[in-house]
């Protein structure tokens, strides 16, 4: 787990810093992080689950399509045709 700000963040979660503060933490021994940087988008994106983008309504439209199983919008991936990830829940800290 990770500890920064007084919070405590357990496994799985992403983390996102608007500055550099979140970049100051402590970890517990066996923890793995990715960190990732670079020049801020200049629109905001939001996010949820593997859903990235600018407009929040096409985050929305893609949730449906994903939980109706849409092949439109989401084709089967060759090789895995059988398997089906549910979309998840959001979870507030």
């Amino acid at each position: 787990s990770i500890n920064a700000d007084g919070y405590n963040y357990g496994p799985k979660q992403i983390l996102v810093a608007k500055d550099s503060t979140l970049c100051s933490f402590e970890m517990e021994p066996e923890t793995t992080v990715y960190i990732f940087g670079g020049i801020p988008f200049e629109e905001e994106r939001y996010i949820h689950w593997n859903f990235v983008n600018s407009d929040r309504d096409v985050i929305e439209k893609a949730k449906k399509d994903w939980e109706a199983q849409n092949l439109e919008a989401f084709p089967k991936v060759v090789g895995d045709e059988h398997d089906y990830v549910p979309l998840p829940k959001p979870r507030r800290l």
